[in-house]
C-alpha cells in the first residue's frame, strides 16, 4: 500500500500522458485517413465517368483530330508521289519540244460595288464684254476648255441682240459663232478645195505705210480660248445690248458604262463609271437643226448683258492748209468775219454699210462751208451707187487756230487745227493736223484677226460639207447606174 502511495504520481503522470497520446493520434491521424479516402472514391469515380463517355482529348495522340491529321499528310505524301510519277510520262517531252502558244490575258472587270455617276456638265462663256469699232462692234468671249466641260462637246454660240436692255430678243438669235459640228464628225471624204487668201484691207491713199524695217510686221497672236461676233449691222452713234447663250452637244449615251481604265488605256479592275445626261435644271434642252436627229444638244442659261455704243461712222483729218491762214490775234472785220483768201484741205473716211468696208474722199473747203461730198462705188454685185455724206457728217468748217503741238518735243511748237461746227450739237470741235490716220487700237486688231481666223475657219467647213455632199451624190449615182 505504501508503495502504491510512493509510485501514485507517477502513474497518474504516465496515465496522463497515455490518453493525451491517445487524443492526439485520434484528432490528427484519424480525420485525414477519413479526407484522403474520400478523395480517392472521388477520383475512380470521375475516371469511370471518363473511361465510360469514350470522348477522347484532342491532344491524345490517338484521337480523331490527330488521326485526321495523319490522314491529310497521307494524302499529301500520295499525291506528291503521283506528281513526280507524272513527270516521267512523254507529255511533258511534248510540250518542251513543241511550245503551246500561251493564252492572251484578259482582264476581268470585278464589278464589286455599283459604278459611279458621271454626270454630264460644262462651264460657262466668261469675260464677256462688248467693244465698239467704227462701224461694227465686237462681243469678245472665253470658251471653256475641254478639261472642263464633262462629257459634253462645244457646238455653238448663240448671240441675242437688243436697243435696250430690257428689249432684248431672246426668241431667236441675231446671229451665232460656231464652235464645233452639231452632230457626231464624219471622216471627211474626197479632196478639199482649197480657200482662196482673204485680201488684205486696203491701205489709206495718200498715206506712208508704216515702216517695219524692211522686215514682215509680226503676225498678231491670237489667244486660244478666244472668239468674238463681230456686229457689222449697225447705225453710228447708237447704243446696242447682247446676252450670250452656249450651246453643247452630250458626247455620250444615258446609262453607257465605262469601265476603269489604266493610263495605257487598258481596263483594269474596279466598279467603272455609268454616264448621264445633265441634271441641272438650268441646262434646257434644244432641239436639232437636222430633222430627224437623236442628238442630245442642252444650253446655259443666258449671260449678263453687255453694251457698246458705236462711233460716228465718219473720221475727219486735217491734211493740210492751202494758202496761208491769219495769224493769231489777227482782227477780223466784224460786218464780213469770214477770211476767205485760204482753204483746208481734209480726208474724210467713211463707212459704207453696203460694202463693209472704208471709203475715202478728199475735200478743200473755206471758212463758212460745210464739209460736203459725194462716194460713188458699186456693190457686191456690181451695182453702181452714189453716197452723199453731207448731212449725215453734220460739220462746217469755221477757221485754222494754232496750238501747242501736244506730240512734238520741241518746247513751244505750234500746229494748225481746225475748227469745226458740228451742225447737230451747235459746238465747236478740234480737229489737229495729221500726216497719218490714227491707229486704230491694239485690242481691236487682236479682235479683228480673231474674226478673220473664226471666218477662215466657217469657209474650210463650208467647202468640207460641200465635197462631202458631191461625193454622197456621185456615190449613189454609181450605185444607182445599171451594171
Amino acid at each position: 500500500m505504501d508503495k502504491l502511495k510512493k509510485f501514485a504520481p507517477i502513474l497518474m503522470f504516465v496515465a496522463v500522458l497515455g490518453l493525451g497520446g491517445a487524443f492526439v493520434n485520434w484528432y490528427y491521424e484519424v480525420p485525414k485517413d477519413v479526407l484522403a479516402e474520400k478523395r480517392y472514391e472521388t477520383n475512380l469515380l470521375t475516371l469511370d465517368k471518363k473511361l465510360t463517355s469514350k470522348n477522347v482529348d484532342a491532344a491524345y495522340a490517338y484521337s480523331p483530330e490527330r488521326a485526321g491529321e495523319l490522314k491529310k499528310l497521307s494524302d499529301l505524301v500520295d499525291a506528291n508521289t503521283g506528281r513526280l510519277t507524272r513527270t516521267l510520262d512523254d507529255k511533258i517531252g511534248v510540250f518542251v519540244a513543241y511550245p503551246m502558244p500561251s493564252r492572251p490575258r484578259s482582264d476581268a472587270i470585278i464589278a464589286d460595288r455599283e459604278p459611279a455617276d458621271v454626270i454630264a456638265s460644262m462651264k460657262a462663256l466668261s469675260k464677256v464684254e462688248a467693244k465698239a469699232d467704227q462701224g461694227a462692234i465686237f462681243i469678245p468671249f472665253n470658251i471653256p476648255e475641254p478639261k472642263e466641260n464633262i462629257l459634253m462637246e462645244l457646238v455653238r454660240v448663240e448671240v441675242f441682240r437688243g436697243t435696250d436692255a430690257k428689249k432684248i430678243d431672246m426668241t431667236k438669235p441675231y446671229g451665232t459663232v460656231e464652235l464645233g459640228p452639231e452632230e457626231p464628225p464624219v471622216a471627211a471624204v474626197g479632196p478639199v478645195v482649197p480657200v482662196a487668201p482673204v485680201t488684205p484691207p486696203e491701205r489709206v491713199r495718200g498715206s506712208t505705210p508704216p515702216s517695219t524695217g524692211g522686215k514682215k510686221a509680226p503676225p498678231i497672236a491670237v489667244p486660244k480660248f478666244t472668239r468674238t461676233f463681230r456686229d457689222s449691222f449697225v447705225e453710228q452713234k447708237s447704243e446696242y445690248f447682247y446676252k450670250l447663250r452656249l450651246i453643247g452637244r452630250f458626247s455620250s449615251v444615258e446609262g453607257k458604262f465605262e469601265p476603269n481604265r489604266k493610263a495605257d488605256n487598258s481596263i483594269m479592275p474596279g466598279p467603272g463609271f455609268k454616264h448621264h445626261v445633265p441634271n441641272d435644271k438650268s441646262y434646257v434642252p434644244v432641239t436639232p437643226k437636222a430633222a430627224g436627229s437623236t442628238t442630245l444638244l442642252y444650253a446655259l442659261p443666258p449671260t449678263e448683258e453687255v453694251h457698246a455704243t458705236t462711233p460716228s461712222n465718219f473720221t475727219i483729218r486735217l491734211e493740210g492748209i492751202v494758202n496761208t491762214p491769219p495769224k493769231p490775234g489777227q482782227p477780223r472785220d466784224p460786218a464780213s468775219p469770214l477770211i476767205r483768201d485760204y482753204g483746208a484741205k481734209f480726208e474724210i473716211r467713211a463707212w459704207v454699210t453696203d460694202l463693209q468696208t472704208w471709203q475715202y474722199h478728199h475735200i478743200e473747203v473755206k471758212e463758212g462751208d460745210p464739209l460736203t461730198g459725194k462716194l460713188n462705188y458699186k456693190t457686191k454685185d456690181g451695182e453702181k451707187k452714189e453716197y452723199d455724206y453731207t448731212n449725215e457728217l453734220g460739220y462746217k468748217f469755221d477757221q485754222i487756230v494754232f496750238e501747242d503741238d501736244p506730240i512734238s518735243k520741241i518746247k513751244g511748237a505750234q500746229i494748225e487745227v481746225a475748227l469745226l461746227d458740228n451742225v447737230k450739237t451747235k459746238q465747236k470741235e478740234k480737229f489737229f493736223k495729221m500726216s497719218n490716220p490714227k491707229a486704230r487700237e491694239d485690242s481691236l486688231l487682236v479682235l479683228d484677226a480673231i474674226w478673220k481666223e473664226q471666218e477662215e475657219a466657217r469657209k474650210k467647213d463650208l467647202e468640207m460639207k460641200k465635197a462631202f455632199i458631191e461625193k454622197s451624190k456621185s456615190d449613189a449615182g454609181t450605185r444607182g447606174a445599171p451594171k
